[in-house]
């Protein structure tokens, strides 16, 4: 009997004399706690979100300048050089602009080629060609020959290159001055070039 009185005291004795000073936490600070992690994680991951999303569409616009500069110096530089241009452009903006331009390569010293630039599912397309008569292939010519029958000459297609990719409108017009108004897109991003050109040898 005296042993089970002993036992009994000793237990009370061991029990926390006010349970509220136990260590832990509850039930609610812990759904608390997690609330405000989960509330700080989002916040972090939305403002990560949006970077990245405005990085991509920057790295979209950088794509594009490239390109059109690309684009348009090349043009310029060749176009600047050349003897002739073949392609009747719209004297101003009243009328609609011519969508590709052929001209004479102005760099070639001994052989006649033309150079066609044109637009073909979103790509500026670079086409090199020359002209020649069966009698005599290894004379390139004028485009606009003819041989004593009165025939035109054979084309052949040197070279055909992408030179710029997104293009979404190209345009030519002008006489002694060229202007080019190139526009080029994509995912939604859109930029305009337009520049002139003086030839240096019409």
């Amino acid at each position: 009997m005296k042993d089970k009185r002993k036992k009994n005291l000793i237990l009370i004795h061991c029990m926390p004399k006010n349970r509220q000073k136990m260590k832990g936490l509850t039930l609610i600070e812990t759904i608390v706690a997690l609330a405000v992690t989960m509330t700080t994680v989002l916040a972090a991951y939305a403002g990560y979100s949006a970077h990245q999303k405005a990085y991509q569409q920057d790295l979209i616009y950088v794509e594009l300048a490239q390109n059109g500069r690309i684009a348009l110096d090349r043009m310029s530089r060749e176009i600047r050089q050349t003897p002739a241009i073949v392609t009747p452009l719209p004297p101003d903006q009243t009328q609609p602009a011519a969508t590709e331009i052929m001209f004479q390569d102005g760099h070639g010293a001994n052989k006649i080629q033309y150079i066609t630039y044109y637009s073909d599912s979103a790509n500026l397309k670079r086409r090199l060609a020359h002209y020649y008569f069966p009698s005599e292939p290894n004379q390139w010519v004028p485009k606009d020959s003819q041989d004593e029958q009165g025939n035109p000459p054979i084309s052949v297609i040197d070279e055909d290159n992408t030179i710029a990719e997104n293009i979404a409108s190209l345009g030519f017009y002008g006489e002694k001055v060229v202007h080019i108004d190139l526009t080029l897109e994509k995912l939604n991003k859109k930029i305009d070039f337009q520049t002139a050109i003086w030839s240096r040898n019409l």
